[in-house]
């Protein structure tokens, strides 16, 4: 809820409250079927049980909850891109940071989802697979 609070000072400083809704939900369920989006941006634990031990000190800072998701790190990523389509309006946009590791695993579960485009992948500064960026195709 913390960085809700820090996007919304963004949102009214960058005088873009108007068209800016923000939603507190876990991995989108409990949200209404009639609660439609442009576009969602999710930053979601991606941290496979085995890379958690090699993490700085820094990073394990934060709580486990907030940084490690299973197996392979793509537990909850995986239920995101089965929750999206009934929230996103068609052609709407689905972002996800994810570790650069999980590219080929999140394009194959993409690819199971007739209702998401191809998936687009952006890297980071470091040259880095880092963003999955998907549209809802269908009708």
């Amino acid at each position: 809820r913390s960085a809700l609070k820090v996007a919304q000072k963004n949102i009214i400083r960058l005088n873009l409250h108007k068209r800016n809704n923000l939603v507190c939900a876990h991995l989108l369920t409990g949200l209404r079927p009639e609660q439609r989006f442009d576009c969602i941006v999710s930053n979601p634990p991606y941290i496979a049980e085995s890379e958690y031990a090699g993490l700085s000190k820094e990073v394990k800072s934060e709580p486990e909850a907030a940084l490690k998701a299973g197996e392979d790190g793509t537990t909850l990523i995986a239920e995101l891109l089965e929750n999206a389509p009934r929230l996103l309006n068609r052609g709407g946009w689905l972002l996800i940071e994810h570790s650069p590791w999980q590219k080929e695993k999140l394009a194959e579960l993409v690819k199971k989802n007739c209702r998401l485009s191809a998936p687009e992948f952006i890297k980071d500064y470091h040259g880095r697979h880092r963003l999955l960026v998907i549209a809802r195709m269908d009708t």
